[in-house]
């Protein structure tokens, strides 16, 4: 049995260049190029559904967007093989003895089915149930979707309900066959509502899972990017940039009901650069690296205060500490790992105490 691109191909191929004869046969799509240009063949497929516009396909949309590809000169193979998806995705994907034979019985309106009708193929393939504007309740999305249903609102189909397999239920606009513009999914464990673009999140929307998880803000191709407020399961808040779905740039982050906070700069989800941090029992302001402290800062815990270098999160290289409270103890010299070394140090002392007791973890 023929294709339907076959078909097509040899019933409108003179009309558009009868000087030019393709090989005998049915002729793969991927073929048609080394006969005719990206245009011509869009040509082509835009009649040869025009010839079809009572098919329960998308056939006018497909037409409509042949014709304006045409008009505005971007014709390219890639554009063209995806407005044959939906042709693929139907029954005429098998081939059709023609495309004329097929049987209609149900409500119509201007010509097209549109209300409740029942449609037989030649093919054998059956569909009965709802119809608007020649466009069945149920789709395959370009064949990449299966075991889905969409009610379509508006004859366009920029409108529509999608109600998937695993029982989420997709609500709002639609661009050719994907998800794009305002919408809201919802699932058992997570919902999204917001904007979208090729079926992805893009854009601002607002995402919550169950657990107490949810991210309110920009959204790029399916990612978090941009300026966001994050609420994690574990009572943290962020509020800042974001880059491909982690903390990145700058931002703040405070844990409730523990006074733990971090107001400043992150890198691909952890503390880099400049930042402070602060809970009930210390106040770091300094640098950062990959999560610790690291590079010049001042940490003050309790009556005690360090200032000078640190490396992974330790006092490390020349530093000044300092008891404040009660017994006085300095030390302004060379530490290693949170320790002083006392060689080369220059300490102050009383009452005894020495600052070999000046550790700060």
């Amino acid at each position: 049995m023929d294709t339907f691109i076959s078909k097509l191909f040899r019933r409108l191929s003179l009309k558009l260049h009868p000087d030019k004869q393709p090989h005998a046969g049915p002729q793969p799509f991927q073929q048609l190029q080394k006969f005719y240009s990206t245009k011509d063949v869009l040509a082509l497929l835009a009649t040869a559904l025009k010839d079809a516009v009572d098919l329960p396909a998308v056939c006018e949309e497909v037409i409509s967007d042949c014709e304006r590809i045409i008009k505005n000169k971007y014709t390219t193979l890639k554009r063209l093989r995806e407005c044959l998806l939906i042709v693929k995705a139907t029954d005429l994907k098998k081939g059709v003895p023609d495309l004329e034979e097929f049987v209609y019985k149900g409500a119509m309106e201007g010509g097209k089915p549109h209300g409740r009708g029942k449609m037989e193929w030649a093919s054998g393939k059956v569909y009965d149930g709802e119809w608007l504007h020649a466009m069945m309740g149920t789709f395959m999305d370009w064949g990449r979707i299966a075991n889905q249903t969409a009610m379509l609102t508006v004859d366009t189909g920029r409108q529509g309900e999608l109600q998937m397999s695993d029982g989420g239920v997709y609500s709002g606009s639609w661009y050719m066959g994907k998800r794009r513009g305002n919408g809201v999914e919802k699932h058992k464990l997570w919902s999204y509502d917001g904007q979208w673009l090729d079926d992805k999140f893009h854009g601002w929307g607002m995402y919550n899972a169950s657990g107490g998880y949810s991210y309110c803000g920009c959204w790029k191709a399916g990612k978090r990017k941009g300026f966001a407020i994050m609420c994690s399961p574990d009572g943290s808040l962020y509020r800042g940039t974001f880059l491909d779905n982690l903390c990145h740039g700058h931002g703040e982050q405070i844990t409730l009901g523990t006074g733990y906070s971090y107001f400043g700069s992150w890198h691909k989800g952890e503390k880099h650069g400049r930042g402070i941090e602060r809970d009930e029992n210390h106040l770091y302001d300094g640098q950062w690296c990959s999560g610790l402290m690291h590079g010049l800062g001042m940490l003050h815990k309790g009556d005690r205060i360090y200032e000078g270098q640190f490396a992974m999160g330790k006092p490390h290289g020349y530093g000044v500490f300092s008891h404040v409270k009660g017994v006085k103890i300095r030390f302004a010299g060379h530490w290693e790992n949170g320790n002083p070394v006392i060689s080369g140090g220059t300490s102050t002392e009383s009452y005894g105490h020495s600052f070999k007791k000046a550790r700060l973890h």
